[in-house]
């Protein structure tokens, strides 16, 4: 067994030995004395020698199982996460011995454990170990910290006290299932109600069994995500809004790193012709056309955010126009660049059928033999053809765009012509209203305008526009023909106080008075303001009053009759 060095033990010892020789010397002497003595005394001393063995036995047995109980139970202390737990120094010298090796080696372990729970404080990651009853058995300060208690508060509570109800049921499935596997479980996440409010963590934990192997707790490591998680939940939600905004445009969009597409929406894939899987991966220099590579790998390096145009291509080989505009963005917590592209094929034909469309408008504006006028809703000019300076006496059309056009109308015309260029706004139109013109020099002039305006695509009033006919001629023509009328009609009212044989009327000698000079219907109509059909009506009627087989006879006839002077 143990060897006897403690000083107790050999005195227990040499006792016990001086005893048996006493038992020797007696039982010798107690022959001597007679057979009744002797047995009696023998019986005594091997009773007392037996005794005393026993005893000394017994103590040093004792002295030994006591101070490795207690070592015993500084291991399981340790185990069960007591690294201060000592065992009490006693016993033989060899166990003694072992003791101090024991508490040495607690001591460092203790260190050691101190070390890795100071440095996980310092990290920000919690320890924790509840038992098999979920009750809290040990824990960090950075889990004091978390939860917002101390230590003595939380140790023997049950930790679904402090987990979210949301997800006491889901981390408790966690629990059973790693005590079931008996393996490493990693990623448990599990929000937790603490002073700063609902927190989110992420467990990495194993099961803890005993010595039988029956299932005693977990231990685990945790960190805070809560930051971290809402980032991603942030990032999450922006991607989910940039794919259904993506989707809903008109415009191709594609993400891309330096050229590389990393996604786009289908737009984009059905502008160009590919399939959505097909563009992942491609680079976009492959999508340009040989002439617009240069240009859009420039773009790319120099993360250009102006629009330009460039000559894309399908994956069938067919080029086409695009309009392309580049910003930077963040994808999946990277940089990229976010392109966004417009098919602008369409548009470029319209623009130039519009450029055709004004090139003959202005055309047709430059050309037309009447004044055109462009003015505000203020009536000032913004806008003159030529024929317009031109009536209006100046030398360029910058004299006159800027100016009030109701500065050219007359003083006496102006307030009829601020009203018709209301009553152009409520209507739409004014047709021929006569005013007088007033040109650069001063001089004034008849003339008949006719407004409209322009309206926009909602129907409302942008602008005016202003045609002028210069009339001079036309009234000259009208006061000469008034003229002439009244001069028929002074001749014919003559005649008509002579006897009228034929019982022509007032109107058909004026027209025989036409007729006799060689006018044509047309030209009667116009000089008595009657339509061609009256006035051809008026010559039957006089051909069959006169007995005349044509014009020229009932003409001839009326001079030779004297009917007409």
């Amino acid at each position: 067994m143990f060897a006897l060095s403690s000083a107790r033990s050999r005195a227990i010892a040499a006792g016990a030995l001086g005893l048996l020789l006493l038992a020797g010397v007696s039982t010798t002497a107690a022959v001597d004395r007679g057979p009744g003595v002797t047995l009696w005394l023998s019986i005594g001393l091997s009773t007392a020698a037996f005794v005393a063995v026993a005893t000394t036995v017994t103590v040093v047995i004792l002295s030994t199982i006591r101070p490795l109980a207690a070592l015993r139970a500084s291991a399981r202390a340790i185990t069960a996460g007591d690294p201060q737990a000592t065992a009490k120094v006693s016993g033989p010298e060899e166990v003694a011995s072992l003791a101090r090796d024991f508490n040495a080696m607690t001591d460092a372990l203790a260190a050691k454990a101190k070390e890795y729970i100071d440095t996980t404080n310092l990290t920000g990651v919690t320890l924790l170990r509840v038992d098999k009853d979920n009750r809290v058995t040990f824990l960090n300060d950075a889990m004091c910290q978390f939860l917002g208690k101390s230590r003595e508060e939380i140790l023997g509570t049950p930790i679904v006290e402090y987990l979210h109800p949301g997800d006491v049921a889901s981390t408790t499935e966690a629990v059973r299932q790693m005590a079931r596997s008996k393996r490493l479980a990693r990623g448990i996440m599990s929000r937790y109600i603490t002073p700063m409010g609902t927190r989110v963590t992420e467990w990495n934990g194993y099961p803890i069994f005993d010595e039988e192997g029956r299932y005693a707790g977990v231990h685990g490591t945790g960190r805070d995500i809560t930051e971290r998680k809402r980032a991603e939940d942030a990032l999450r939600e922006s991607e989910e809004r940039f794919r259904t905004l993506s989707e809903a445009t008109f415009e191709g969009v594609a993400i891309h790193d330096r050229g590389k597409i990393l996604d786009a929406n289908p737009t984009f894939a059905e502008m160009f012709g590919y399939e959505l899987s097909e563009l992942i991966g491609m680079d976009s220099l492959e999508l340009a056309a040989p002439e617009s590579r240069g240009l859009l790998r420039q773009s790319i390096l120099s993360k250009r955010q102006e629009p330009f145009e460039a000559m894309a291509l399908r994956k069938d080989g067919t080029a086409f126009l695009v309009e392309i505009r580049g910003r930077p963005a963040r994808y999946r917590e990277q940089a990229v660049g976010l392109t966004a592209v417009r098919d602008i094929t369409a548009r470029k034909r319209a623009e130039e059928a519009l450029r055709e469309s004004e090139k003959r408008l202005r055309s047709l504006f430059e050309a037309s033999p009447d004044a055109i006028i462009l003015s505000d809703l203020n009536t000032n000019i913004i806008m003159v053809n030529h024929q317009a300076v031109r009536l209006l006496g100046y030398d360029n059309a910058e004299e006159v765009i800027g100016r009030n056009s109701l500065e050219f109308i007359a003083p006496e015309d102006r307030q009829r012509a601020a009203e018709n260029a209301l009553r152009t706004l409520q209507t739409g139109a004014v047709q021929s209203v006569e005013y007088t013109i007033l040109r650069k020099d001063g001089t004034s002039f008849p003339a008949e305008l006719s407004a409209s305006s322009i309206v926009d695509a909602q129907g409302r009033p942008q602008a005016f526009t202003g045609v002028v006919r210069d009339i001079t001629q036309r009234r000259r023509a009208e006061q000469a023909l008034q003229k002439a009328r009244e001069d028929i009609e002074s001749r014919v009212e003559r005649r008509m106080q002579q006897v009228n044989g034929y019982g022509l009327t007032f109107r058909e000698l004026a027209v025989l008075h036409l007729v006799a000079a060689g006018e044509s219907d047309k030209e009667i109509a116009t000089v008595l303001s009657i339509s061609p059909l009256t006035a051809h009506k008026h010559i039957a009627n006089i051909l069959e009053k006169m007995g005349a087989a044509s014009r020229t006879e009932a003409g001839v006839r009326a001079l030779r009759e004297g009917l007409l002077d």
